[in-house]
Formats: structure tokens, C-alpha cells, sequence
């Protein structure tokens, strides 16, 4: 059976190097994917930024505490070294403005499903050009739900209510849904 995360961390913090391992290996796909898609078009950065991620959670360890899910606290620390990476860069295109109240509406016809004529491959390619397409703060909330995260848990990490968190997603979604409707009609 496997050990839970809590039991991993104290058994790292006394000394089994092995007990790292383990948690590397259960959190490691969720950790690059999330760096990957916050990153969009600077991917040549992903590799450098994931090191970073392993090497402070290592160093912080100790300041885990059980109140919170694992993985939920490893993504502040991911978050918070790409905000880290963006102003370094001077780029603050991240978290550049809140989300506008003037996203359109999506018109409600039958296009409302646009993957139901697509396969998994065109949809996979639509959905992932369509989140280059959100603001960084809709994409980091629908990237992070789709990881399983709480809107409790976004929140927190974002500094903002739950209402702003859920806003944030409805406008992910709506925007997703209208870019996959433009993509599937071919407009």
C-alpha cells in the first residue's frame, strides 16, 4: 500500500532519501505539466524551472504542514518560482490584470460542443491552443482545477476569494468554449 504523503515527508526530514523519491515520482507529470502550461510559450524554461520547484520543496520541507494537501502546497511553491522567473525577466504577463468584465457571452446555439465532432487528437491540439489563448490568471485556475485542486485551495495560492477563483473559471471556460466553437467552424 502506498505510504501517505505525510508519513513520506517525515520519513525524508529523518533522514530516507528514498521517501523524497517516492514523492518526487507521485507528483513530478502534475508539477512539469502545470509549469508547462503556465509557461505556454516559454517552454525552453520548463526544465529549469521544474529543478527549482524539486530543489526548494527539498529545502522547505520542513515548513510543510498537514493542514493543507501536498500537492496544493507544491504548486505555490511552482507558482510562486515562475512569478519568481517572470520578474526576473521584467515580464509581468502572468498576473498582468484582473479578469475583465466585458468577456462576451457565447451565443447559445447547437455549436455549444464543438468537440463533439472532433477526435481526441484534434481536441487534445484545440483545447491546448485555445488555453494559450486565456488570461494567465483563467489558464493557471483551469489548469490547476483540472489538477485537482479545491477552489478553496486556488484561491488560497491566488490571494483572492472563492468567488473571484469560480469567476475566474467560469471565464476560462466560457472563453475556452467559445475559442473551440471558432476553431471547429474554422472562423
Amino acid at each position: 500500500m502506498d505510504k501517505p504523503d505525510k508519513d513520506l515527508i517525515k520519513a525524508y526530514l529523518h533522514g530516507d532519501a528514498d521517501a523524497f523519491t517516492v514523492l518526487y515520482e507521485r507528483y513530478k507529470r502534475q508539477v512539469y505539466s502545470f509549469l508547462l502550461k503556465m509557461l505556454a510559450d516559454k517552454s525552453s524554461s520548463v526544465d529549469d524551472l521544474f529543478q527549482h520547484v524539486w530543489i526548494k520543496t527539498m529545502k522547505n520541507l520542513h515548513r510543510y504542514r498537514d493542514q493543507e494537501r501536498f500537492l496544493a502546497w507544491l504548486f505555490s511553491i511552482a507558482r510562486n518560482t515562475a512569478l519568481d522567473h517572470f520578474r526576473k525577466q521584467k515580464k509581468n504577463y502572468m498576473f498582468s490584470e484582473l479578469d475583465r468584465e466585458d468577456t462576451p457571452e457565447v451565443e447559445n446555439t447547437s455549436a455549444e460542443e464543438p468537440w463533439r465532432n472532433m477526435d481526441r487528437s484534434e481536441l487534445l491540439s484545440a483545447v491546448e491552443a485555445a488555453l494559450l489563448l486565456l488570461s494567465p490568471e483563467q489558464r493557471e485556475v483551469f489548469v490547476m482545477r483540472q489538477d485537482g485542486l479545491s477552489f478553496k485551495e486556488i484561491a488560497k495560492l491566488h490571494d483572492c476569494s472563492i468567488n473571484t477563483a469560480l469567476a475566474r473559471m467560469q471565464y476560462a471556460m466560457k472563453n475556452l468554449q467559445k475559442e473551440l466553437i471558432q476553431w471547429n467552424t474554422g472562423g
